[in-house]
């Protein structure tokens, strides 16, 4: 597994663990999960790919020194009479994630939110908005 795949694996371990979620569905992008689509609440949390954005020019292979990460909030309100709200959702995250640290084998460093536009608010389809988060995350080796 690829330093990128391991920074998102410990997201998503991260943010299942947090009670305060509990009531969304939270899965990574990109990976064979079980369990979509299956709370009352209707809400789901998707952990996307994480993007690099520049590479290290001082590596000797590959490496990236620059990462964005996007986690994406959708509220199912035909699922849910009474849904948690989705602003509330996104804040949670953000302040969940604004500052911590993945474990060291991610090879990446202390999280930030975007400084530019962190939140964007999109269509998820079906009358159903969508909140995109962006996080950076930069290399340890950089």
């Amino acid at each position: 597994m690829g330093t990128l795949e391991k920074l998102q694996k410990s997201l998503l371990d991260h943010l299942q663990s947090l009670a305060d979620l509990n009531c969304a569905d939270i899965y990574a992008e990109g990976r064979n999960v079980h369990a979509r689509g299956g709370k009352a609440e209707g809400m789901k949390v998707e952990i996307l790919m994480p993007m690099p954005t520049s590479a290290s020019k001082y590596a000797a292979g590959p490496t990236f020194s620059d990462v964005d990460v996007c986690v994406e909030v959708v509220c199912d309100g035909t699922l849910a009479t009474n849904p948690p709200s989705l602003l509330t959702v996104c804040e949670i995250i953000s302040r969940t994630l604004h500052k911590w640290t993945p474990p060291l084998e991610c090879g990446y460093g202390k999280m930030t939110l975007a400084q530019n536009a962190p939140w964007k608010r999109g269509d998820a389809g079906n009358g159903k908005t969508k909140i995109t988060l962006k996080f950076n995350a930069q290399s340890v080796l950089s």
